[in-house]
């Protein structure tokens, strides 16, 4: 679809007129030609019918024939007197389409929003250098050159908006590269992989560990367009950071899994993950669900995920374990709701190898109201290179928000999470 040619067809009275009446006359001109064939077929098939009943007799065939047309013409008399021009001004929708009224009016009541979007990134990403610096020296803390700062979103469910907002970032906050644990994708669609096109000029390297909504089709496409990885089973490096990727076992977008046995495949597949990371000691686990991590707890230091759509941020058995909320705002689907969802990314910043702070980004809808909160980490002491210790970390927390852009707040709290 060409989006402009679209809009362009949509706006433009006339096009609809010249729309329906073309419509009309090629309409006529196919029933007229479909007409004269199906009598012919009628004919020649009640007369053989009637032949094999009555064989060697004259009146059989004939009658047969009469009756067929007959039959053929009456059909195609009610298919045409039922056929209403008008009824191309105001069409009626059946099946999936029923929903299409809805989606137009959604484009329709966002329209205008959606298009001051990019603006309000931009707006967001020029300003974010400020607001990080404010941030930082709240919290007492201070970036160098052996800091590596990796954005991880989830759930973008083939939602634009959402990469968008992930370049903006990756852009604002330099950093070094980006995770996305899964569901880029929604409906499990082969067109859908066209995403893939949308992050494959982000200015940092894009790696993609699938979750349940990605199919094994859409996988395999997005990893095709260049400067996206995919990960499962792998182990990257970003800026000395060691990455492991696990893809989520199961795909339940298409029905090829029920949601019970998409999460009998991911308790399944827990041991196998603990033994990867038992093998590679990765400093960070990169999973679409935290299921798949369970039997990991305590063997690595960190661990990220999504599928939840919903922020969590916890320490189990040593192991800080984060999930991020929906980046795209739980997908396309946000557009036919009268609401505006949270567009939801966290910026993650290690030294050797640990995490040192966590900016949490939250972006409201189209109406650019936005929460950075920022929450340093403590380094834990104690227990062997890369492996958490079960000693309690204190984190101290701040936050910025704005309802526009340009204006910033700084209040402060120190809390244990």
């Amino acid at each position: 679809i060409d989006p402009a040619a679209a809009q362009e067809l949509a706006s433009d009275r006339t096009s609809v007129q010249r729309f329906e009446t073309e419509a009309t006359d090629e309409l006529r001109s196919l029933v007229v030609r479909w007409a004269w064939r199906a009598a012919l077929v009628a004919l020649v098939a009640g007369a053989l019918a009637g032949a094999l009943v009555w064989p060697r007799r004259v009146l059989p065939p004939v009658v047969g024939a009469v009756a067929a047309l007959t039959a053929v013409s009456l059909l195609l008399a009610a298919t045409w007197f039922d056929f209403s021009r008008s009824a191309l001004r105001d069409p009626e929708y059946r099946g999936a389409l029923q929903e299409a009224p809805a989606v137009l009016a959604a484009i329709d009541r966002n329209w205008g929003g959606l298009e001051a979007v990019p603006g309000r990134l931009r707006a967001l990403a020029s300003n974010i250098t400020e607001l990080y610096a404010t941030v930082g020296a709240d919290a007492g803390d201070t970036s160098t050159d052996d800091e590596v700062r990796i954005i991880h979103i989830s759930d973008v469910h083939s939602n634009p908006i959402g990469v968008e907002l992930a370049r903006g970032l990756a852009t604002g906050f330099n950093v070094d590269a980006i995770i996305d644990t899964g569901d880029l994708t929604s409906f499990g669609l082969p067109v859908e992989s066209r995403v893939g096109a949308l992050v494959q000029d982000m200015p940092v390297p894009y790696y993609f560990v699938p979750g349940n909504h990605d199919t094994r089709a859409n996988r395999a496409s997005i990893a095709a367009f260049p400067n996206v990885t995919l990960l499962d089973g792998d182990v990257v490096d970003i800026g000395g950071v060691r990455v492991l990727g696990v893809a989520d076992p199961a795909v339940t977008a298409n029905g090829e899994d029920s949601d019970a046995a998409a999460n009998d495949e991911r308790d399944d597949q827990a041991a196998e993950v603990a033994e990867e990371v038992a093998a590679e000691e990765p400093d960070v686990l990169a999973v679409s669900t935290v299921r798949q991590a369970a039997d990991a707890f305590g063997e690595v230091p960190l661990v990220i995920a999504g599928n939840t759509h919903k922020r969590s941020d916890e320490t189990v058995d040593g192991t800080r374990v984060l999930t991020v909320g929906s980046t795209g705002a739980t997908g396309l689907g946000s557009l036919t709701e009268n609401r505006e969802g949270s567009y939801e990314a966290q910026i993650l910043r290690l030294r050797a190898g640990r995490l040192v702070a966590i900016d949490y980004v939250t972006f409201t809808g189209v109406s650019g109201d936005y929460t950075i909160s920022r929450t340093v980490v403590v380094p834990e002491t104690g227990g062997r290179s890369g492996v958490p210790d079960r000693s309690p970390s204190v984190s101290s927390s701040t936050s910025t928000s704005s309802s526009a852009p340009t204006s910033t707040s700084v209040p402060a709290t120190v809390a244990a999470p």
